[in-house]
């Protein structure tokens, strides 16, 4: 594993290792798992150190992420398949998937409407994509400091709704609240599904 000194002096680790991260991830599970069937096999794009896919093992997910050093601690906390790859350009077969999932990850991602569009085609078409999202007035110093604190591509929780509405049909609108230093965060979940 990771030495604390290296996770110090290295801003993405030391976010994927907060208590911030963990609650999130937490209260993400909670919500997929009310939400998510057995059945079908699911695409975590973005899924960082595979804390999710340890906190949902009865699933199957192919998690995507394009650091080595998070794959390598991803694949280190779960029995799924981690692949190097990058949203804009995913190395699977059209329908593929059943369920889709992107998380914070959207943030990151230069060109968030090809990655969205990625992901729309390698999910079958009469599955469901879970999107989650940091509202954009939150300050949170883990984030501040995750990429070298350039964390915005500029987009809002309005122009991922719309472009996300092109592909499918939004279902829900979930706020999740987490403590973070006894301080209140929300992020807000939007479940979207290519079924009436």
């Amino acid at each position: 594993m990771y030495s604390m000194k290296t996770i110090k002096n290295n801003p993405e680790l030391k976010f994927y290792f907060s208590q911030f991260f963990n609650s999130m991830i937490k209260a993400e599970a909670s919500f997929l798992a009310e939400r998510l069937k057995k059945e079908g096999n699911i695409i975590d794009v973005g899924c960082g150190s595979g804390l999710l896919e340890q906190k949902l093992n009865r699933f199957d997910i192919v998690g995507i992420q394009d650091s080595n050093e998070l794959l390598s601690l991803a694949r280190k906390k779960s029995k799924n398949l981690f692949v190097k790859g990058s949203a804009e350009n995913l190395p699977f077969l059209k329908e593929e998937f059943k369920i889709g999932i992107i998380n914070l990850s959207v943030k990151y991602i230069k060109n968030w409407k090809r990655a969205i569009s990625e992901l729309s085609s390698v999910i079958s078409n009469d599955g469901d994509l879970f999107a989650f999202f940091v509202n954009p007035d939150i300050e949170i110093k883990h984030l501040k400091a995750f990429k070298n604190g350039d964390i915005s591509n500029n987009i809002n929780l309005d122009d991922l709704e719309d472009y996300i509405s092109k592909f499918f049909r939004i279902v829900e609108f979930y706020p999740l609240k987490f403590k973070n230093n006894k301080k209140e965060i929300i992020i807000t979940a939007l479940w979207s599904s290519r079924n009436s």
